[in-house]
């Protein structure tokens, strides 16, 4: 057993034990999961954030499968998520940091759209909307522009800001059940789908292949873990890092649920993680 390994068991070990002789406090860190990550963890002493480490470690690895407490954690997290300080650090680097390396990307995905009957553009997850804005201004006017997400406050903010365009507070799986309309292109950036778990992203797939044949996908830089080989294993596993999102074999799960690759593309991140951008059809 290498080092690393032997780490994590050892880990496991102890998160297991805490967890057993902590009841309680393994209770409230399950409800509010996502947020040691964030700087908002139970923990407020050393010892205790030390503890609640274990404790997340452990939970995260032995639930990875299922799916259950990360999936809740991460939708608990982002919707009520509406710190101004992120959203402001997060529109500073826009221009400047996110914007360059998307050009190419976006240009592939303007070609695609132009030969296709594409009438919407959706973005999941849009955050502080302003990857959406930018492409309104950028693709083909006749498109409709929506984007979704799970925050009702941060949607409100996005309204007043970007009149020209929908944003509705809600969960992708119920929007996209609820509407019939085909030729729709979904977007992310920067790190979505990796809040889903296996079972929901292959359903979510699934469930656009199947009700709207004509649509496209379209991921941004999602990010996947630096030992995950995307030729063989397809199985979703955990990223590095205290967030525990889920690193997806984003090309094998859309070629099984029908989508055929149009434009793949791998980059380094400097957090230490690959990012993944792709676009897929039917």
């Amino acid at each position: 057993m290498d080092s690393r390994r032997l780490k994590a068991s050892i880990k496991m070990m102890l998160g297991l034990i805490l967890t057993k002789l902590m009841p309680a406090t393994t209770q409230k860190i399950k409800d509010s999961f996502a947020l040691q990550y964030w700087g908002k963890g139970v923990g407020k002493s050393k010892i205790g954030k030390r503890i609640e480490t274990l404790i997340r470690f452990y939970l995260a690895h032995s639930n990875k499968n299922k799916g259950d407490i990360l999936e809740k954690s991460h939708k608990d997290f982002w919707r009520n998520e509406i710190d101004a300080e992120w959203y402001q650090k997060s529109e500073a680097r826009f221009h400047d940091a996110t914007l360059p390396p998307l050009a190419p990307h976006i240009a592939a995905l303007n070609r695609l759209i132009k030969d296709t009957k594409t009438r919407t553009l959706c973005e999941i997850g849009t955050g502080d909307g302003m990857l959406l804005s930018h492409l309104k201004n950028t693709l083909a006017s006749h498109l409709t522009f929506i984007g979704l997400d799970l925050s009702e406050q941060r949607m409100a903010l996005n309204r007043n800001q970007f009149s020209d365009i929908n944003f509705l507070a809600c969960d992708a799986f119920d929007w996209i059940s609820q509407r019939s309309e085909d030729h729709t292109v979904y977007i992310t950036n920067g790190g979505v789908m990796e809040y889903f778990s296996q079972a929901s992203l292959e359903a979510l797939f699934k469930q656009i292949r199947t009700e709207q044949p004509h649509s496209i996908i379209s991921l941004f830089h999602e990010p996947i873990a630096p030992d995950h080989d995307l030729n063989h294993d397809v199985e979703s596993r955990l990223t590095l890092g205290g967030e525990f999102s889920y690193s997806h074999n984003y090309p094998k799960l859309l070629e099984r649920a029908g989508f055929t690759i149009q434009h793949l593309e791998e980059e380094s991140h400097p957090a230490g993680y690959r990012a993944l951008t792709i676009i897929a059809t039917v």
